[in-house]
């Protein structure tokens, strides 16, 4: 018996994800202002901030874990899947540093350009993808032969496979629609709880990676300058700690090696005082990220 497509659908599996939603304040003034006149010299102030920050909303900050951005109008999505088995930890403590560098270099520039920055939330959700992410007119019309690759090229439907039904995404786009109301204030990223805690059990459930380290080097006989050496794969384990101080909700992530050594790797400083949502079916923590370590860095950098 032929599959149907809705025997397809309800058949697939949904995939974890990490999502980022960042949005741009104050945006909405010039057009209210303007009566949501486009022409406008208010409006235009809107198309000049945007095109400053187009270089920075359309960037991406891994391709392993794969990161796929989408953006709208002032705000953008990022997403990751999440997945124990292929991508170690250090992948992916590497893309949440980059996110949270990204965040902050954004802001930077949206200040400097004379505007207020952006807001971000962070969270942890699921996704189905289960259609096609783009369509064109030709296979929604009847076309002459000498036509179709014509329509073949009219872009009719846009649909990313990795936003098609993200919880990950609504609840960051929820969350961080919520804003003063809750206690969600200026140009801040707040990460929600089910993130930290997934972000843990990635870490610990994640297959034991590797670094290469070079030993024995030997001088080359014909050449002063030239060393052979030989390589050897060092077992890397990874903790993460979490503590409160007399300011801030501190986690941690630790790397030891085979010979016993550890060192922070990186490192998250929040307001210990979280906010408590629990609207539309979300009930969580969001915690505003304050200053952080980037992984093998000794610096601490603050995100104000």
């Amino acid at each position: 018996m032929e599959t149907t497509n809705y025997e397809v659908l309800i058949s697939l599996q949904p995939i974890e994800s990490f999502c980022l939603w960042c949005d741009l304040l104050g945006y909405g003034t010039p057009f209210i202002n303007s009566n949501w006149d486009l022409t406008s010299k208010e409006s235009r102030k809107n198309l000049i901030r945007i095109a400053k920050l187009q270089h920075l909303m359309r960037g991406i900050n891994s391709v392993n874990p794969k990161e796929t951005t989408l953006v709208l109008n002032d705000g953008f999505i990022k997403n990751v899947d999440v997945n124990d088995r292929h991508d170690g930890p250090l992948a992916y403590i590497y893309w949440l540093t980059s996110v949270i560098n990204y965040f902050r270099y954004l802001n930077k520039v949206d200040k400097e350009n004379g505007f207020p920055g952006a807001r971000g939330v962070l969270t942890y959700g699921h996704r189905v993808g289960f259609s096609r992410d783009i369509e064109t007119a030709r296979g929604k019309i009847l076309t002459h032969p000498d036509d179709q690759d014509y329509y073949n090229n009219m872009k009719v439907v846009y649909s990313p496979n990795e936003f098609q039904m993200n919880t990950a995404f609504s609840k960051a786009y929820i969350m961080e629609s919520l804003g003063s109301r809750v206690g969600l204030r200026g140009p801040n990223l707040y990460i929600d709880a089910v993130f930290l805690d997934r972000f843990v059990k990635l870490i610990y459930d994640s297959k034991s990676p590797f670094f290469n380290r070079l030993e024995n080097p030997v001088k080359d006989k014909d050449n002063d300058n030239v060393y052979t050496m030989e390589i050897k794969q060092v077992p890397v384990s990874f903790e993460v700690n979490e503590y409160e101080d007399n300011e801030f909700y501190v986690w941690e992530v630790i790397q030891s090696t085979d010979n016993s050594s550890s060192r922070v790797l990186f490192k998250l400083w929040f307001d210990k005082n979280y906010i408590n949502i629990s609207e539309k079916g979300i009930n969580t923590k969001l915690y505003k990220l304050i200053k952080y370590k980037p992984d093998n860095e000794d610096s601490i950098i603050n995100l104000e």
